[in-house]
């Protein structure tokens, strides 16, 4: 048995999960959407409210297309495709949320990696995160 056939299981697993969460998230959101057409304006502690629920429903969508992301490399898949270029973007993208939790101390030239972008980003937030 090869290496991808034994990480294959919990790489579907993980994908199952995934796919699984999507569907009562879009449902939370699509009723989210219509709560806030429907309470316009009506009460500020309310809004706030709503925006909380907003903002913790776009963390979530963000941490199942980490959690995607990890499931493909445990496959043994590519996260993503990627592309060369300057890792200092993708490490100031992942800390940016971040705010003033993390202080940066980049290189003042580029740092060249085979893959940046989107993937390299998801990798250092889950790092700065934990």
């Amino acid at each position: 048995m090869t290496q991808r056939d034994e990480r294959a299981p919990l790489s579907d697993l993980v994908a199952l999960i995934v796919h699984d969460l999507r569907n009562p998230l879009a449902t939370i959101s699509a009723n989210l959407s219509f709560v806030r057409e429907g309470v316009a304006g009506l009460d500020s502690e309310l809004g706030e409210a709503l925006h909380d629920v907003d903002e913790a429903l776009s963390q979530l969508t963000h941490d199942l297309e980490q959690l995607e992301w990890i499931g493909r490399w445990l496959g043994g898949q590519a996260a993503s495709l990627g592309r060369s270029g300057d890792a200092r973007t993708s490490v100031e993208a992942a800390a940016r949320p971040m705010g003033d939790a993390i202080e940066l101390d980049l290189p003042d030239g580029p740092v060249l990696v085979v893959r940046t972008g989107p993937p390299l980003t998801c990798l250092v937030e889950l790092l700065l995160r934990n």
